[in-house]
């Protein structure tokens, strides 16, 4: 069976990823999807991956790959038609 830490920084870390980073975050975008829409909040979906990396690259070596670089300008691309597209239905 799993066991559960009763180490601080552990607790810790486990409130924050339970508290900040998916209650207050998860209340936070839908404040964002009611205030501009839910096609450009969409964005947020491809910023995040691409900041994370980023900051990984940063604070822990990350090394990029072709697949990575890929999989982003995919999301960008995918992300740029839906947009436009819509935009053209309005």
């Amino acid at each position: 069976p799993p066991v559960i830490s009763t180490a601080p920084v552990y607790l810790a870390g486990l409130a924050y990823l339970g508290i900040a980073a998916s209650a207050v975050a998860f209340n936070l975008y839908y404040i964002l999807i009611r205030t501009v829409g839910a096609g450009p909040a969409a964005w947020n979906g491809v910023a995040v991956p691409v900041v994370a990396m980023a900051l990984s690259t940063l604070l822990e070596g990350y090394q990029w790959t072709l697949t990575a670089v890929a999989g982003i300008a995919l999301a960008l691309i995918g992300l740029t038609i839906a947009l436009r597209a819509k935009a053209s239905q309005s």
